[in-house]
């Protein structure tokens, strides 16, 4: 969610640190397993329910498997190997580079 802008801006983006802002939201879910939450959380669909039945994967139009395996190879250097549409790899390249404003640090003005 970090990378795609999944976020609020000075809302549940913001904190002091950011422990597992760097995980897929996949590897989230792999993590939870492994600390032995229960599938009734870590199966549970992202929802940032601003609306009555508002599902996040419903709303970008691809799954998080979908999204996190384009992140993958795009960081790997290796987007042409990636076997999913060119229109899905398309969504997530616009969704990275219309959002990277939320993932720089605030300008500071030099005093006058």
């Amino acid at each position: 969610e970090m990378m795609i802008g999944y976020f609020t801006k000075f809302g549940d983006g913001a904190a002091d640190m950011l422990p597992i802002g760097g995980l897929f939201k996949t590897q989230v879910r792999m993590l939870g397993k492994k600390l032995g939450l229960s599938e009734q959380i870590t199966n549970q669909p992202s929802s940032p329910r601003f609306w009555k039945g508002h599902v996040a994967e419903k709303e970008l139009g691809l799954t998080y498997d979908e999204i996190d395996t384009i992140l993958q190879y795009s960081l790997d250097g290796d987007l042409d190997k990636c076997t999913l549409s060119k229109r899905k790899i398309k969504i997530v390249s616009d969704l990275v580079r219309k959002s990277r404003h939320k993932r720089e640090h605030i300008p500071v003005c030099n005093r006058f």
